[in-house]
């Protein structure tokens, strides 16, 4: 096997791990129609509030997250706001252990930045601080207040202490339970015992740290999949837009982490040989994850005046054990001074349980570093810059490294406390998303010495350099205009830059950016009516080099288009975004004129629908294109400069509906598929969803027209329930007449079928259980369905009775008629049948012999075994395959067979060579009378073969061998 077909089957195992699915037992033939008179009808109902997503889960659950159409109308016909209460369940140390009178805090909607400061407290904490508080009753029940966006729910009692993150999506009774609540306290003191203020600490916790490529590689595959549904959920909604790009960022980045894992293990790959032993052991290296334990970092602080740093809750901060870690190491902790030194000052402690005793870091004697920023020329650069430093050397530990950033119209980046005659590899990034590399800086070399140095900023990028003014010269200060860059063809990413209080600004750029030269620079200010910005020609723009650009003067710029939007009714439409787009040529593998958004050119209708966009036009064709969260998108005719533009937006329609679903039927597997009636072509398909008692049939984004609707279970062809020739009208959004509460169970019969033995025990059958269904239009067969474990299956039917026939290797069962509900199929063990062939090896020699026997004649397998798709093709394959059966000619001369029907059988045995590439003779032996009976031995039946046949077969055979 070489390196590429190596690759090749370790990728084809994980594909096959991640594809694995249980055979499936849900079935329902039939159409029934539903004539239009008995559909009932009346007003959609409000339903709880859900919260608002983009996405939702394809996993079968009680409550299922709905689109972000479905949960708009909800929250209008709920008034506007959630109503929906919280029940919330406090256990003490154990589920069933009620924390009665236990304090409950709840905070809703917080978004201040204790969220991200990773220096502050545990953000369950923000609860107690500032939200509403609650007190349990004695079974530890609370009722609190509708969530209206996430909200942290906190609960504590002396000495316990839980927390959750909820939702307006949660389920009618929320739980928490209560965990033993833990403080760890660090004092940190200089080198004669003082106490030492504002010093960075850390806890640490030994964890393992997992290299799983068949993991990575299913995530990988994962993230695919999440970024093909982005791309149809956005087809489907284009009102979705705005919102799936922030996701499609977050995949983007996560593909990004998990390639270079991917590289190196494709690197371990490409080193094995071509010995095929080599290759399992490559390959069994992968598939088991092996794990480092490497020092984490949990919780950091900063101590207060008396040296001190409280770790508040800190259980919420324990990595929990998993399966396969020791609890020795699930155990180690250590408080670490979290800055750059020559040897980390860590103190180690135990985790479980934490003492309440002080742990006491001795600072050693530090420095301190400042860095000033400037460009490649020693101007001052005034926009904020992050910076990561660590110490020089592979032996660095990761919680020494130090991160700090300063901010707009700062000189400086201070770092208080660094480790004397250190070497600091400075890692940079701007606001911008810029990253670079700087030299390496020494740190200080006497304690309290302030080390002071010059950080260039993005030396090898170009950047533009200037300063803003407005119309009469004064600098703008503080505000934040929008700059892009663009050439005839295309155009870069635009930027926002906030200038400092002169006015000015730094814009790096790479070079041309791909560009090509003369380049055109607009800088806008979308802030003002009418805005206000200027275009100038650039002739170059050289990488390693600041080009001076002066003064800019920021005037009003020209009105470029204006217009109003309306809808379908003639209505004027607030709050549409207007985009401006320009044709512009796409180089790549396949270059093509396409029409792309201009950056920054852009708008929102007022009250009364109008709009009006500012700038300049550059050569080319231009157009308008729309968005709005309740309207199609549109795209205008060409417009040019000063040219009024009225555009009608056609309103959206939802198809939305209520299904009553008995709770025997798992809602996941139905399927419902929306067609368009004048071109049954155009369909699309989705699933029920649930939420908080409810079930509904949705889809967004549906053009007015006429409609079929039809309802299949997952693995069958045939809908049960169709809904045909309903309107939608252009901005329906309720719940659709013809549409509501369609009683499911009402089209649907279900079977919940157990196999047991001639004891009622339960056994699981090797075979599916035959049922014979019956299609739409009249015809009948029969359909395999397979037992899941505990020798249970279930099948839904149209009709109130289901014909099976059991097969099984085995066992023996009668053919029975089934009414709705449980029942039980009664599977009697037979005995194998023993084939005596006596004389037959003493014929054959030393030949390989397999004898097959194949049922012949009439047999009570039916011939109607339906084939519609992959499922139903491979059940009826198993039972063709049932219909014949093979056993190697022991030294006894008899061979064993388990057979599962009487009748008449073909023998034939084959005869092989113990020689690799000799082909095997096949020999007629005759045939066999069968008859079995439950519960008796083995069944001896004598083969009356052909002694001269079989000595035939086996000269034939000896002379291939030596032929061959």
């Amino acid at each position: 096997m070489n390196k590429s077909s190596l690759l090749n089957l370790l990728l084809i195992l994980v594909v096959a791990a991640g594809a694995f699915w249980m055979w499936n037992s849900v079935a329902a033939p039939g159409i029934a129609p539903i004539a239009p008179e008995a559909v009932p009808t009346g007003d959609s109902e409000g339903a709880e509030l859900i919260e608002e997503i983009a996405a939702r889960g394809t996993g079968e659950s009680t409550d299922d997250p709905l689109p972000e159409g479905l949960q708009r109308m909800v929250l209008e016909q709920a008034g506007g706001g959630n109503t929906r209460s919280l029940v919330l369940q406090v256990w003490e140390g154990r589920r069933g252990v009620p924390a009665a009178e236990a304090d409950v805090f709840i905070l809703d909607g917080f978004e201040g930045p204790e969220l991200t400061d990773p220096f502050a407290q545990h953000w369950s904490s923000l609860a107690e601080d500032r939200g509403q508080r609650f007190t349990a009753d004695v079974r530890g029940r609370v009722e609190l207040p509708a969530i209206q966006e996430w909200a942290i729910v906190t609960a504590q009692r002396p000495g316990s202490y839980g927390f959750a993150k909820l939702g307006p999506d949660h389920r009618d009774v929320e739980t928490i339970t209560l965990r033993a609540d833990e403080t760890v306290t660090v004092l940190v003191v200089d080198g004669e015992g003082r106490p030492a203020a504002g010093v960075p600490v850390g806890v640490l916790q030994q964890v393992p740290v997992y290299e799983d490529f068949e993991k990575q590689m299913e995530q990988w595959k994962q993230l695919e999949q999440a970024m093909a549904d982005v791309e149809r959920s956005v087809k489907e909604n284009p009102g979705q837009r705005e919102r799936a790009a922030a996701r499609v960022q977050g995949i983007r980045e996560r593909q990004a982490r998990l390639k270079g894992a991917l590289t190196d293990a494709k690197a371990q790959l490409q080193k094995v040989g071509k010995k095929a032993q080599a290759a399992k052991k490559a390959q069994a290296a992968l598939s088991k994850p092996k794990a480092t334990i490497q020092a984490e970092l949990r919780a950091q602080r900063r101590t207060d005046e008396k040296g001190l740093a409280v770790f508040r809750h800190f259980q919420e901060y324990r990595h929990q054990p998993e399966k396969g870690w020791a609890t020795e190491q699930a155990d180690q902790f250590a408080a670490a001074l979290l800055m750059p030194l020559q040897q980390p000052v860590t103190r180690a402690f135990a985790g479980r349980p934490v003492s309440a005793e002080t742990i006491e870091l001795r600072l050693p004697p530090t420095g301190s570093l400042a860095l000033r920023t400037v460009d490649r020329d020693g101007r001052p650069f005034t926009q904020p810059v992050q910076v990561d430093l660590r110490v020089q050397g592979a032996e660095a530990v990761p919680w020494t490294q130090v991160r700090s950033r300063k901010e707009l119209d700062e000189e400086w980046i201070e770092l208080p406390f660094v480790g004397l005659g250190v070497q600091l590899t400075v890692d940079c990034q701007l606001e911008l998303g810029f990253r670079w590399v700087a030299p390496p800086i020494a740190g200080p070399n006497g304690a309290g010495e302030r080390m002071e140095a010059d950080l260039v900023v993005a030396p090898d990028a170009g950047m533009l350099y200037g300063r803003l003014v407005d119309a009469v010269g004064e600098p703008l200060a503080g505000v934040e205009p929008s700059f892009q860059i663009s050439s005839s063809s295309e155009q870069s990413a635009g930027r926002r830059l906030t200038l400092d209080k002169a006015g000015r600004f730094h814009l790096p750029h790479l070079g041309d950016d791909g560009l090509q030269a003369p380049f055109r620079l607009e800088i806008r200010r979308d802030d003002l009516r009418p805005s206000a910005g200027l275009a100038m020609i650039v002739p170059q723009l050289p990488a390693r080099h600041v080009t001076v650009l002066g003064d800019l003067r920021i005037e009003a710029l020209g009105q470029i288009t204006h217009g109003t939007v309306v809808d379908d009714r003639g209505e004027p439409v607030s709050g549409v975004t207007v985009q401006l787009q320009q044709e512009r040529e796409i180089t790549g593998r396949r270059p093509r004129l396409e029409f792309v958004d201009e950056k920054f050119v852009a708008t929102r209708t007022d009250d009364d629908g109008e709009f009006e966009l500012f700038g300049e036009l550059e050569l080319g064709r231009h157009r308008l294109r729309t968005q709005s969260q309740d309207h199609f998108p549109l795209e205008s005719a060409d417009v040019r400069q000063g040219d009024r533009v009225d555009l009608e937006l056609l309103r959206n329609s939802k198809v939305v509906g209520t299904a009553l679903v008995p709770d025997w039927m798992p809602r996941g597997s139905v399927q419902v598929q929306l067609e368009l009636a004048a071109d049954p072509g155009q369909r699309r398909q989705d699933r029920l969803l649930g939420k908080g008692g409810e079930t509904y049939l949705f889809f967004d984004w549906v053009e007015p027209g006429v409609y079929n609707l039809a309802l299949t279970v997952q693995d069958f062809p045939d809908p049960f329930l169709r809904v045909d020739g309903f309107e939608i009208t252009p901005g329906q959004q309720g719940v659709h007449p013809r549409l509501q509460d369609l009683n499911l169970g009402a089209y649907l019969f279900q079977f919940d079928v157990a196999a047991v033995d001639e004891r009622g025990q339960p056994i699981n059958p090797e075979g599916p259980l035959l049922a014979k269904v019956v299609r739409p239009d009249g015809r009948s067969g029969f359909v395999g369905f397979k037992f899941v474990k505990g020798g249970r299956v279930q099948i839904l039917n149209t009709t109130s009775q289901l014909e099976v026939r059991p097969f099984s290797p085995g066992y023996m069962a009668d053919a029975t008629v089934l009414g709705p509900g449980r029942s039980e199929v009664r599977y009697l063990r037979i005995p194998p049948v023993e084939l005596q062939l006596p004389g037959f090896r003493e014929l054959v020699g030393t030949a390989l012999v397999t004898l097959s026997v194949e049922i012949v004649g009439d047999s009570s397998l039916p011939d109607d075994l339906e084939t519609w798709d992959q499922r139903s093709g491979r059940f009826a394959q198993w039972y063709r395959d049932s219909r014949s059966f093979s056993a190697q000619l022991r030294g006894g001369d008899f061979a064993r067979v388990q057979l599962m029907l009487d009748g008449r059988y073909q023998v034939t045995a084959r005869l092989a060579s113990r020689v690799k590439k000799v082909r095997p003779v096949p020999v007629d032996l005759g045939e066999i009378e069968v008859s079995l009976v439950p519960g008796t031995g083995p069944l001896e039946v004598r083969v009356n073969f052909d002694p001269a046949a079989v000595q035939a077969a086996a000269a034939e055979l000896a002379r291939r061998e030596a032929g061959g």
